[in-house]
């Protein structure tokens, strides 16, 4: 872990954001289970979550990784994470993993916050400390997210913070619903606007398949993820349920 991100610290009222360490990796697995079983309703996902079950060496061991926590007293109640990533295509629009490329670009994961702590600028602050880290980064070009706009508040929280990329949503239900978003580093190049984007992207139906991946909103709105069906004959990998 680098000097770097060690120094990077934040008060907000009662609570203490920083870098995680060590010891804060139990709580933070909690924190995301609770979320995955609570709010999302389908609980740990093998292929969804696989970051979770060695949070420390996806994210505390790479200099290039991060993962930040919110904690009132010993307590962890909040987390964001970033780390080299790329759209996956599918479920996502193939021009998004070409304009992203994993070598040059990070993604913001697991942006929540329990419930009795939300609606404290937590979010907000945690995924400040993730672009300061970002920025710092001289091997990342961009800072990438999507997000599920079902969820009431997620359209709206990300674009107080971050330029909205590409949009698919056409007004029919079953089309796509995630936006995508890009946060401005400072010194980088500005975010194209999403009808740049899409003026130059083909959508398809192949394109645009249900997206399979939570969305990485904190819960502010105290909402859920509407729970995903298990994959056809195979039911989901599962850990132990919420403490």
């Amino acid at each position: 872990m680098t000097g770097g991100i060690m120094q990077q610290h934040r008060s907000v009222g009662p609570y203490e954001l920083q870098a995680a360490e060590h010891r804060h990796v139990d709580g933070a697995r909690s924190v995301m289970l609770d979320t995955f079983y609570r709010d999302f309703g389908y609980g740990y996902r093998s292929d969804w979550h696989h970051d979770v079950i060695d949070l420390a060496g996806t994210y505390l061991d790479p200099d290039h990784h991060a993962l930040f926590v919110a904690t009132k007293g010993d307590e962890v109640v909040g987390t964001t994470a970033v780390r080299a990533a790329a759209p996956k295509s599918p479920p996502h629009p193939r021009f998004l993993v070409e304009r992203y490329p994993e070598e040059t670009t990070a993604q913001l994961f697991r942006v929540y916050v329990r419930p009795e702590h939300r609606r404290c600028g937590l979010a907000r602050a945690l995924v400040g400390l993730a672009i300061e880290f970002v920025t710092r980064q001289p091997r990342y070009q961009a800072l990438y997210l999507h997000t599920d706009t079902r969820i009431d508040g997620a359209e709206a929280f990300w674009r107080s913070m971050a330029s909205p990329i590409f949009d698919p949503r056409d007004g029919r239900d079953d089309t796509y619903q995630a936006v995508h978003f890009e946060i401005a580093l400072p010194g980088r190049l500005q975010p194209h606007r999403d009808e740049d984007v899409e003026a130059a992207s083909p959508r398809s139906a192949a394109d645009h398949g249900p997206d399979q991946s939570p969305t990485e909103f904190d819960r502010v709105a105290g909402r859920s993820t509407p729970p995903a069906p298990p994959t056809p004959g195979r039911p989901p990998a599962r850990l132990p349920g919420p403490r």
